[in-house]
């Protein structure tokens, strides 16, 4: 694995679903911020000396997608957000994020609270939050960029 390289396989429109596990979490010794890819797998940490407001703990968590857009000639780009397609789609169609979950001070896992949506142009791109026992916290989130309801 490396940083920047694409990962496979790959999920397809509604064709099979591949999900990657990332975790994130704060070495209470050192201080460091780890990353995790699968089970297991650590690619590397950000070292404490790097952050003035993390040296405890973060006060927001955000997951999601960005797209820059210039607005070239006054349109929006083009750029698809995800899979492309809108969130009420639904699963093997929009992407998502699932298991949403925190670290707290003690290394656990655990359900986020206070867990809100935002999105600038939601006839562009959109987002949508579910939780169930299978997925735990969630959400569906992306979209086309420019379309006839996003000029």
């Amino acid at each position: 694995i490396a940083i920047g390289a694409s990962i496979s396989p790959v999920s397809g429109y509604r064709n099979s679903q591949y999900d990657i596990s990332i975790l994130i979490w704060k070495d209470p010794k050192e201080g460091h911020w780890w990353m995790q890819f699968g089970n297991g797998y650590v690619l590397g940490y950000w070292p404490s000396f790097l952050f003035s407001y993390l040296t405890e703990s973060a006060s927001m968590i955000e997951w999601g997608g960005e797209v820059v857009n210039s607005q070239s000639e006054g349109h929006h780009t083009w750029t698809q957000m995800g899979s492309g397609h809108f969130p009420e789609e639904g699963f093997s169609k929009a992407s998502y994020f699932r298991n949403i979950q925190v670290v707290d001070g003690s290394n656990n896992l655990k359900a986020p609270k206070g867990l809100g949506t935002f999105t600038e142009k939601s006839n562009c791109y959109d987002v949508q939050t579910g939780s169930n026992d299978a997925w735990g916290h969630y959400f569906y989130y992306g979209g086309p960029g420019k379309n006839k309801n996003c000029p």
